[in-house]
């Protein structure tokens, strides 16, 4: 009879963790993909860095896709803040260094459907998410400032 209780405990200790485990599998995402990458810069007049690094990252999940992207202007410019931001635009803005105050200029397109530029003028970078063309589901979630660096997450629904 105690063996038999035995049994019992540890099946319901064992039914518990496997609940518990199939419970939190249901919310990992199903891919993760991270990329570094580098936004081309088209100079008008002045001097200009030739590019800025960005960093992507996609979760997608079952009915969607979470994406993270931190652009990094630490290198060229100063701490800056966010100077626009709603669920479908955001705007950052930050005081280039003195070797590139005097930058006019422009990103080039990114290959694929990126929502991702950069506007060089007046001594500024500003960094833009534009998602107005992206989707109707897709919406900003989180903007944030992160060691001088502007850091975007946004979401889409399919």
């Amino acid at each position: 009879m105690k063996n038999l209780a035995g049994f019992a405990s540890v099946g319901s200790v064992l039914s518990i963790l496997l609940l518990t485990t199939a419970a939190l599998t249901q919310r990992l995402p199903i891919a993760v993909a991270q990329s570094n990458a580098s936004i081309a810069v088209a100079s008008t007049s002045g001097r200009c860095p030739q590019s800025v690094g960005i960093s992507i990252t996609n979760r997608q999940y079952e009915g969607g896709m979470e994406t993270t992207v931190i652009a990094e202007t630490s290198e060229i410019a100063g701490a800056g803040r966010f100077v626009s931001s709603g669920q479908k635009f955001v705007n950052y803005s930050a005081a280039l260094k003195q070797e590139y105050t005097s930058c006019i200029g422009r990103s080039k397109a990114m290959r694929g459907e990126y929502p991702y530029k950069l506007e060089f003028q007046n001594g500024q970078v500003n960094f833009i998410v534009d998602l107005r063309h992206i989707s109707k589901t897709s919406q900003i979630s989180r903007v944030r400032v992160i060691s001088s660096r502007p850091y975007v997450q946004w979401a889409i629904a399919d």
